[in-house]
């Protein structure tokens, strides 16, 4: 996949903890798509709400931006939680 700097994207997949307190609290999240790609969710915009939604399955739009090390990361401007019974071919 090719990425400008800056580009808006739509993703679907499942949010996951990266990162967590010591008292196992949730404090960043990922998208992992159905495709294995991570994204980390940016705390700007909507992602703050994502930390207690993980294992769901969720279809997000924002921009994404890679980081010196590579990864992406993107900042939720909307998004829409799935049911586990959703089909993701109908998405995107």
């Amino acid at each position: 996949m090719e990425i400008n700097k800056k580009s808006e994207r739509t993703i679907r997949g499942v949010l996951i903890p990266v990162n967590r307190r010591k008292n196992d609290d949730v404090i960043e999240v990922a998208i992992e798509t159905i495709d294995g790609e991570i994204y980390l969710v940016s705390q700007n915009g909507k992602g703050e709400k994502f930390r207690g939604l993980t294992h769901h399955n969720v279809l997000a739009t924002g921009s994404v931006s890679i980081t010196k090390h590579g990864d992406f990361v993107i900042k939720v401007k909307k998004y829409t939680l799935l049911s586990a019974d959703d089909d993701f071919e109908q998405y995107v």
